[in-house]
């Protein structure tokens, strides 16, 4: 295409060709303000999202305690009770202990330098730094490592996750040999049988039986409500049209 000769520039062609501003090559922005009212619910959502996973194991023990709970009342498995777990103090050692009768027991605790002291004497293959001694025979109890993280199964009873299992043989005074911090605490917790490194059975029977029940009630109810709304629905064309039907009836008799 040739030059425009400047001859032929009219007033008209010399606007057309004239650079236009660049803020009429958009269009004016949509853009408000956030209300006070959203900035607020932001930082709620923010605070609920972090107290969630800050608080992700309790939850999940919550959860898992609920989901098993009918199992348990049907006898399928074992779930302890508030009253089956012990705190213990481990500002000083060593600790005194009475143990009313030979049971299943299994340590817990939420100190951060515990269960990383438990994970690195894990990964080394070390005993473990708990060390349970029967005071009048002397005899040293078998302290086990749980080779496994939080599971639903788990007590909401008991603060933090699983650690140590060790079997009381007789009742009587024991002597708890530990490392100490300031304020730490575990959580002993009374089982009447093992079910730590993986579930068992019984544990798997009955979640799956809570599932089904769980997805039978959510079912039958949503077919409830499907089934009267369908019904309300036929109701309301069924009075809309008896008008009419009653008019061209009466209009048939005439």
């Amino acid at each position: 295409m040739g030059l425009v000769s400047r001859a032929y520039l009219t007033p008209n062609l010399l606007s057309h060709y004239r650079m236009k501003p660049l803020s009429s090559f958009f269009k004016p922005s949509s853009y408000t303000a956030p209300r006070v009212r959203n900035i607020l619910l932001g930082i709620l959502l923010c605070g609920l999202c972090l107290a969630f996973f800050g608080y992700l194991a309790e939850i999940t023990k919550w959860f898992g305690y609920i989901f098993l709970y009918i199992p348990a009342r049907l006898g399928m498995i074992n779930q302890i009770s508030a009253s089956q777990v012990q705190t213990i103090d481990f500002s000083t050692s060593p600790t005194e202990i009475v143990f009313s009768k030979p049971e299943a027991y299994v340590v817990y605790t939420a100190h951060l330098d515990l269960l990383m002291m438990s994970d690195r004497i894990l990964e080394e293959g070390f005993q473990p730094w708990l060390r349970i001694i029967h005071l009048d025979s002397g005899q040293e109890v078998n302290v086990e490592s749980i080779q496994r993280g939080l599971m639903p199964y788990d007590t909401p009873f008991a603060k933090g996750r699983p650690i140590y299992f060790f079997k009381i043989p007789q009742a009587g005074r024991y002597q708890l040999l530990h490392p100490t911090y300031p304020g730490a605490t575990v959580d002993l917790a009374q089982y009447e049988f093992r079910q730590y490194e993986a579930p068992s059975r019984q544990i798997l029977l009955s979640e799956g039986l809570f599932i089904l029940i769980l997805i039978g009630t959510i079912t039958y109810h949503y077919l409830s409500h499907v089934r009267s709304k369908k019904l309300a629905v036929q109701n309301q064309n069924r009075q809309r049209a008896e008008p009419l039907y009653n008019a061209l009836r009466n209009k048939k008799k005439k």
